[in-house]
């Protein structure tokens, strides 16, 4: 199991997080009972669903567990105490499945400031090593 922050390329290291994983078995499982889906394109290879999907599939409320990580650690990084408060325009675009790596990726949208609502936006996006991209949406911060 591989987890790691990728060092940020650019100057505004404070203006994005990138949070990597290889997607294992064991996550897919123990997410499964953890959360209860136990649909079978998650946990079974031979079920017609899995195979209609080309092979089992992570959940994609995983992913977006891992884009929260990219978001909390950008936040921390700012050294800001918040709070997600909601996601919009969240998309699935393609399955992630065992074995592969995703990079969930955040960066401050806009002007970096609080709306008039007192949310901060952030860009949220998950990808594959390969380059899929598997979601993208923006979550909605509020700042304590």
């Amino acid at each position: 199991m591989s987890q790691r922050e990728s060092p940020d390329q650019t100057a505004d290291a404070l203006a994005s997080a990138v949070f990597r994983k290889t997607l294992s078995e064991t996550d897919l499982i123990l997410f499964a009972g953890l959360s209860g889906d136990l649909h079978p394109v998650h946990i079974d290879e031979g079920s017609d669903a899995a195979r209609e999907a080309g092979g089992r599939t992570i959940h994609a409320v995983f992913l977006i567990g891992l884009m929260s990580t990219a978001v909390s650690r950008l936040m921390q990084r700012r050294g800001l105490r918040t709070r997600v408060s909601g996601l919009r325009a969240l998309r699935f675009h393609a399955a992630a499945r065992p074995g592969d790596t995703v990079q969930a990726a955040a960066r401050i949208a806009g002007s970096g400031h609080p709306g008039r609502d007192g949310l901060l936006e952030v860009e949220i996006s998950a990808t594959t090593d390969s380059g899929t991209l598997l979601a993208v949406g923006v979550a909605e911060i509020e700042l304590s």
